[in-house]
């Protein structure tokens, strides 16, 4: 101060630097001088002098892998409490590039626990470092700049060196995957011992000029001795591996005491050498895979071990071979002492018989064959071993002939003749020699067996059903079984039937056939009519017959039975709501004949109906005509309405016939007489109930509502509901069908309680949805058809017409909200930035149209405004909005950028008639740039004289680092930067002692060497350099031409003696060098 206060020990600095405190290890302290004499005299410590003031001292410790920037503040006092302005202070702490931390991922590699591999082993791999490998330190410490750097970086790569690297193959030296953390390396051949290995970890951001930031880990390889049988060893060598395997005794080499000590051993394990590979591999030897599997511990001599080739390469070829010679296989499954190849069975059976294994080739069952005759008659075998004799081969021993024929072996089955054998039929006696008898037919043997009158057939001729043989009578009128028929009756097969007339044998004799007669069968007697009594031997020329006809059965019909009109004759006319029957019900009708009647005559017939009885509802009221049968056998009748039941009939035909066969005059079968009356049939005529429709009545047949109008219920819209007569139970159901759904969010439906007569139409329109709907109502019953199935039956309204009439909406549309740009990038154009652009909902084929004009569909246009009318000073022009493609197109005003805050716009949609949108906004950040820098160059060429000197003069004029807030300091991360100027020597960088340079101000400067001349080309760019990250902005570029022109220097002498001495008179001298 000015005070006469001196600086004391009283005096304080105070620093504040909350809330940064976790940067320090030490804070930031300032401290005060203190000492000297006072100013004014008095005597005391020396403070800071009033005038010229002092330096104070900042001290702290930084805390580690701390940086960003700390901002802190400092006030002084003194001694009398009076304090200083409040001062602040920023500390920008750079962050540098961290070594990476590679760490070993097991005690593996350390000296005590080195990472071992045999001998010879080749390339080997194993895990080591712990992955991933941090590129630096984490970020520990609060509040601190991110390690953006750090967390950014990978590993680049590894580099290890041995200590000893004789010790590895060329190309096999030890290596470390940075994405694995695996290490990988190849011993030399024959080479052991132990290197200690140092890797090199470099990350992305590694300094080649530095190693500061390279991490380091340590490890140990240890190569063990190998043995006999590693690879490349002799033993390895000598036993090929294939065929042979090399054993070592375990000891390793390197002690050379038992060193080619290794053994190959065939594979089959058969034979074996020491030292040498083994010359043969006899897969029979002792102790081989062929002798173990053809040894059997229960019958050692079963089989036998064959090696068709001991070779070396020729192993696993033997064979176990059956000790009859029946079998092989490893072991074999059989051993067949019938074989071809078998020495016991097959020979001994010879030609007479063959040879047979009883135990199916069972190899613990060898020479026990059996030996049967070819004619198979000892198939139960005689003594085993041994071929048959004697008798041995009766060909009847096994019953060839079969059931019903006897064998005989004319020789007593001696073995060199068999299969003579001869077979009788037992009944027949019919023979065959070597084979059974094919047949043995019952009358081949005896044709007369039969008899007179009668004819012998054997239905079955085979040798196993004899004695079946049939008698069957000339007129087909009897058979007998297995003897002859006891009588032949004439009328078994009844000749008189086709003519209707009964048959007589009188007899029935087998030797008097043929003598049947005929008579009547209608039980009249004709006799008093003069006709006869109707019989003749052979069938009756003519017997008188009634009437007949033949019946059709029931009928049943249903209850809707279409309308028939009748002919006017009959006087029936069905009236409306009547129902109709028509359909020929008798057939195959013949009138009633005589004796003497002639084809010629004609008859009156009429069909007589009587009802019998009738059942269900409205049976007795069932027909309002009817039934009647015409002559030719319709049968007709109307039905009243809604009627249904049972009516049951008698039905007979009557004509004007008589028992002369002459018709009768005056009436038709007068007294119903039996000639002209026929058997009477029953009709039956069934009337099936059926379900009758619906039926209901619209009271509104056009309904209009409006655009977005909600549920609409039309109250008693269905009126008169009813199921039909007598259908007063049936459930009921309403089915709506429209042909335009897309009208609705809930489909019109007809809302009804069973039982009811009156119901509700309800519906929805579909939101912003217009246009008709062309609706059918239907109604369905619950009733059965007239096969019992379920039918249901329906009744319908006449079209109905929904109308849905259109408002003008709202338009509307979507947006992508914020919208990020570049500094100075001219026009920009954001594609789609509004979507879903609508004037209004779509309604039917319209779409939003003012009065529903489908001629005349809306348009819509974005309003753009600012909500601070200063923001448009950051554009050339109102942003706009493309009313079609939503294209968004913005202008920014040059080196114009939002760091101060982004620009907010409202946008709105206007439709034709000027209903316009919700409200969006339009968001708009403009990225600020590092512009360029740019100077004014000063002469492209410069001049100056050899050995003039230092060139010091300002040749770059009007230096911009860019736009204002990039040099005053004030606007985005830009702010505050400064000019770089960087000078390259194109050419003639031998003439400068001083190498030109060019200060940020524009001053060029550089000095020659004294004697140097020519010329030089110097690059000059200009820089800007970003202060927070360093980062360098390249601008303008000018290339300069120095020349040094040469001038003519002075002689130059040089004295090499200082003085000289000569004789007296010695005379004229010189003095050479």
């Amino acid at each position: 101060g000015t005070d006469g206060f001196t600086g004391t020990a009283a005096d304080a600095v105070v620093v504040n630097i909350a809330p940064n405190s976790n940067f320090f290890t030490v804070p930031p302290t300032v401290s005060v001088p203190v000492g000297g004499a006072s100013p004014a005299g008095a005597p005391g410590p020396v403070g800071c002098d009033p005038a010229p003031g002092c330096s104070l001292t900042l001290t702290y410790e930084l805390a580690p892998y701390a940086s960003g920037v700390v901002t802190f503040q400092v006030q002084i006092r003194d001694a009398a409490g009076e304090a200083g302005a409040l001062q602040t202070t920023t500390l920008t702490i750079n962050e540098v590039n961290n070594p990476p931390l590679p760490t070993l991922a097991s005690a593996t590699g350390l000296p005590a626990t080195p990472v071992t591999a045999p001998e010879n082993a080749g390339a080997q791999t194993t895990p080591l470092l712990s992955v991933p490998i941090p590129a630096g330190p984490p970020p520990a410490i609060a509040g601190t700049v991110p390690f953006g750097q750090e967390a950014a970086q990978t590993i680049a790569s590894i580099i290890c060196v041995p200590t000893n690297p004789a010790l590895f193959a060329a190309m096999g030296g030890p290596a470390i995957n940075p994405a694995t953390g695996a290490l990988t390396f190849t011993p030399e051949r024959n080479r052991v011992g132990t290197t200690l290995v140092t890797c090199t970890v470099l990350d992305s951001a590694d300094d080649p000029l530095s190693t500061a930031d390279d991490g380091t880990v340590s490890f140990s390889i240890r190569v063990v001795a190998g043995q006999d049988c590693a690879d490349g060893e002799a033993g390895a060598l000598a036993c090929d591996g294939t065929h042979q395997t090399c054993f070592d005794d375990g000891m390793p080499d390197g002690d050379n005491l038992l060193n080619n000590n290794f053994v190959c051993v065939c594979n089959n394990g058969g034979q074996r050498a020491s030292r040498q590979a083994a010359p043969l591999c006899d897969d029979c030897a002792a102790g081989s895979a062929g002798a173990l599997a053809c040894t059997d511990a229960v019958m050692p001599a079963r089989w036998t071990c064959s090696d068709p080739d001991p070779s070396v390469t020729a192993q696993g070829t033997f064979t176990c071979v059956c000790a009859n010679g029946g079998g092989s296989g490893t072991p074999p499954a059989f051993c067949d002492d019938c074989a071809a190849a078998a020495t016991t069975g097959t020979a001994a059976c010879g030609s007479v018989s063959y040879c047979r294994d009883p135990d199916n080739g069972d190899p613990g069952q060898q020479s026990n064959f059996e030996c049967v005759c070819n004619n198979n008659a000892n198939l139960a075998a005689p003594a085993a071993n041994a071929a048959p004799t004697g008798t041995d081969c009766d060909d009847c021993a096994a019953f060839p002939c079969g059931a019903g024929q006897t064998c005989m072996d004319p020789d007593g089955g001696l073995p060199a003749s068999q299969l003579n054998y001869v077979c009788t039929c037992d009944v027949t006696g019919a023979t065959s020699v070597g084979s059974p008898a094919a047949t043995c037919d019952d009358c081949a043997m005896n044709a007369a067996i039969c008899g007179v009158g009668q004819t012998c057939s054997d239905p079955n001729t085979s040798p196993a059903t004899q004695g079946n043989y049939l008698c069957t009578c000339d007129n087909n009128g009897g058979t007998g079984t297995a003897a002859p028929a006891a009588q032949c009756d004439d009328c078994a097969v009844d000749a008189c039937a086709a003519a209707g007339q009964l048959c007589n044998d009188p007899d029935m004799s087998t030797g008097a056939q043929q003598d049947f007669t005929c008579t009547c069968n209608n039980g009249i007697d004709y006799s008093s009519a003069g006709m006869g009594a109707g019989v003749a031997v052979g069938r009756v020329s003519v017997c008188p017959l009634p009437p007949a006809f033949a019946a059709s059965g029931s009928v049943r019909v249903s209850e809707e039975l279409a309308q028939v009109y009748l002919p006017m004759s009959m006087m029936w006319v069905a009236g409306p709501g009547f129902a109709g029957y028509s359909e020929v019900w008798a057939t195959s009708i013949t009138d009633s004949e005589g004796p003497g009647r002639s084809d010629s005559m004609t008859q009156s017939r009429e069909f007589r109906l009587r009802s019998l009885n009738g059942t269900g509802v409205n049976s007795s009221a069932m027909f309002t005509h009817g039934p009647y049968i015409d002559p030719n056998g319709r049968l007709t009748f109307n039905l009243a309405p809604n009627a249904w039941g049972t009516a049951v009939f008698e039905v007979w035909l009557v004509d004007s016939g008589s028992p002369s066969g002459v018709p009768q005059p005056t009436e038709i079968c007068p007294g119903e007489s039996e000639w002209c009356r026929s058997v009477a049939s029953s009709l039956v005529i069934e009337v099936v109930p059926e379900n009758d429709p619906p039926s209901f009545n619209c009271t509104n047949r056009t309904i209009v509502v409006q655009e977005d109008a909600g549920p609409v219920t039309v109250a008693g819209w269905g009126l008169n509901i009813s199921a039909g007569p007598f259908e007063a139970l049936e459930n009921l159901e309403f089915r709506v069908f429209n042909d335009n759904e897309g009208l609705f969010s809930t489909q019109p439906l007809v809302d009804y309680v069973q039982g009811s007569t009156v119901a509700d139409l309800k519906f929805e329109p579909l939101r912003d949805a217009e246009g008709v709907a062309t609706v059918e109502v239907q109604l369905w019953d619950s009733g059965q058809d007239v096969d019992g199935s379920v039918r249901r039956r329906v009744a319908s309204c006449n079209l109905l017409r929904i109308e849905v009439l259109d408002v003008n909406k709202k338009p509307s549309f979507s947006d992508k909200g914020v919208v990020q740009i570049i500094e100075d990038s001219g026009s920009n154009v954001i594609v789609s930035w509004a979507t879903s652009i609508s004037a209004g909902p779509w309604s039917g084929s319209k779409g939003d149209q003012p009065n529903n004009d489908a001629n005349n569909p809306q348009t819509a246009w974005f309003r753009v405004n600012y909500t601070d009318p200063a923001d448009a000073a950051k554009f050339t022009s109102l942003p706009t909005i493309h009313p079609i493609t939503g294209d968004l197109t913005i202008h920014p005003m040059p080196d114009q950028n939002t760091f101060g805050g982004p620009v907010t716009l409202n946008v709105t949609l206007v439709d034709s008639l000027g209903l316009e949108s919700d409200v969006h906004q339009l968001v708009v950040y403009i990225t600020p740039v590092d512009d360029p820098p740019t100077f004014v160059p000063g002469p492209l060429r410069v001049t100056v004289g050899e050995g003039s000197g230092l060139y010091n003069e300002t040749w770059a004029r009007h230096i911009s680092v860019g736009p204002m807030h990039e040099s005053t300091g004030v606007g985005p991360e830009y702010e505050g930067q400064l000019p770089v100027f960087v000078t390259e020597v194109l050419s003639g960088a031998e003439l400068f002692s001083l190498s030109p340079e060019m200060s940020p101000e524009g001053r060029l400067t550089f000095e020659t060497f004294p004697e140097a001349s020519g010329e030089a080309t110097v690059r000059v760019t200009l820089y800007d350099r970003n202060p927070a990250t360093g980062v360098l902005t390249a601008g303008a570029t000018h290339v300069v031409t120095i020349a040094v022109l040469p001038v003519n220097d002075p002689p130059l002498v040089s004295i090499t003696r200082s003085s000289l001495t000569v004789e007296k008179s010695a005379g004229p001298q010189t003095v050479q060098g």
